[in-house]
């Protein structure tokens, strides 16, 4: 029971991280926020947010009230759990049956949306005769594939009946907020949680067997495509712990030789593939329509930064917040070198060191109160396996400017 509380508490820790927006990469369709280890976390500035806001004052109707709280019991339920570390029961909050299967519609689509895009890439970059051969004869099955899946994510995801009852709650906080705002501030508060490693807040994944369930898109990567896409878009990879030479980066701990060797690394005939899946991230408690809303300003003994500037890069207290997980598994890593000097990269990775290609990390080990593990691993005829499931990034929602006050909003003052 112990560890089933701290791996629900180190993923609070983990997917409420708060992102800056100094870019990696910038173009005209693409934006990425960094994962940043500082201490402040989502739930940190919600709740500071909450404290320090003045909100629009205006009386709604009883009508309105009604069914502003319609709408938000549909959007998040109260459940009664058992605190896995003191026993005790304690009301937590979940995004509710509408929204979970709003996200679960959601990540189906984005599946086949994934699928119906690759397969267009290979086909352009003609990586193979086998990619070719999908996109003559097989484009307009994953077109209506994707079109399938956003026509069931209309029909039995609740897709317009969401985004509608978010639009209702958006519109009525321009006008008053102090019902509202004390409602979220009552279901944050019910939400916290005490764990091993301090309090959280319960975040969830949708859905919760997605490692057994379906939506899993396989990817090949090729040394062609590398090229393809390098001629059209910059990017740097790498960070304080480690060197890095493109997109291969090694361990901070590895020895003067095993460095040397890795630094002439011969990327030819470079191939990788894998299997990806989304998972949006689940977090009753939270209400981004709070923050985005229009109907709120910051009180006047305020003296921290605006959440978001809104600018191109954005810059302050929370420009971005994650709002789903990428996972990869089953990945195969093969290049020139892996065979010239196979034996260099296990000496390394048996040892306890570790190296990558991008965001996937190959051996290292972890440790925690009850055990040392390693990652798996093993070398084969076609090159690296890396065993498991990898946690590689997060696709994050930007958050605009906020606060935004709509001119219609009125305060006290």
């Amino acid at each position: 029971m112990w560890r089933y509380a701290a791996c629900a508490n180190e993923w609070a820790l983990l997917a409420n991280f708060v992102p800056t927006g100094e870019p990696l990469l910038m173009s005209s369709n693409l934006r990425q926020a960094r994962y940043t280890t500082s201490q402040e976390l989502l739930w940190g500035v919600f709740d500071i947010t909450l404290k320090m806001s003045q909100v629009a004052v205006s009386q709604l109707t009883d009508e309105e009230k009604a069914k502003v709280e319609k709408f938000r019991n549909l959007l998040s339920v109260k459940k009664e759990k058992v605190n896995l570390v003191t026993d005790e029961k304690k009301e937590v909050i979940e995004d509710g049956p509408v929204l979970v299967a709003y996200k679960e519609k959601l990540r189906a689509y984005l599946e086949a949306s994934m699928k119906y895009k690759h397969a267009e890439i290979a086909f352009n970059n003609a990586e193979s005769p086998d990619a070719v051969n999908t996109w003559r004869f097989m484009a307009d099955e994953l077109r209506q594939s994707v079109r399938s899946a956003f026509d069931d994510w209309v029909t039995n995801g609740y897709k317009n009946d969401v985004e509608a009852m978010v639009a209702y709650i958006n519109q009525v906080t321009e006008r008053d907020m102090a019902t509202i705002k004390a409602n979220i501030e009552d279901k944050f508060r019910k939400a916290k949680q005490a764990g091993p490693n301090g309090d959280f807040y319960y975040s969830s994944v949708i859905p919760g067997d997605f490692t057994r369930s379906g939506g899993w898109t396989g990817f090949n990567f090729s040394e062609s495509s590398y090229s393809h896409y390098t001629s059209q878009e910059s990017t740097a990879w790498g960070g304080s712990a480690s060197f890095g030479f493109g997109l291969w980066s090694a361990g901070a701990n590895v020895s003067s030789e095993t460095k040397k060797s890795f630094e002439s690394f011969d990327g030819s005939g470079f191939s990788m593939k894998f299997e990806i899946t989304q998972v949006p991230i689940g977090r009753g408690w939270f209400d981004p329509g709070f923050m985005i809303g229009k109907g709120w300003k910051w009180s006047k003994d305020y003296i921290g930064k605006d959440l978001s500037d809104g600018k191109e890069p954005p810059s302050g207290r929370l420009v971005a917040y994650p709002t789903t997980a990428l996972f990869v598994r089953n990945v195969v890593i093969n290049n020139n070198s892996f065979h010239s000097d196979r034996s260099t990269y296990e000496s390394q990775l048996s040892s306890g060191g570790s190296f990558g290609w991008g965001p996937f990390s190959i051996g290292g080990h972890y440790s925690h109160s009850e055990a040392n593990e390693r990652s798996a691993w093993h070398f084969e005829e076609d090159g690296l396996h890396i065993d498991g499931l990898q946690l590689i990034g997060f696709i994050c929602r930007f958050l605009g400017k906020a606060p935004d006050p709509s001119p219609n909003a009125h305060f006290d003052s």
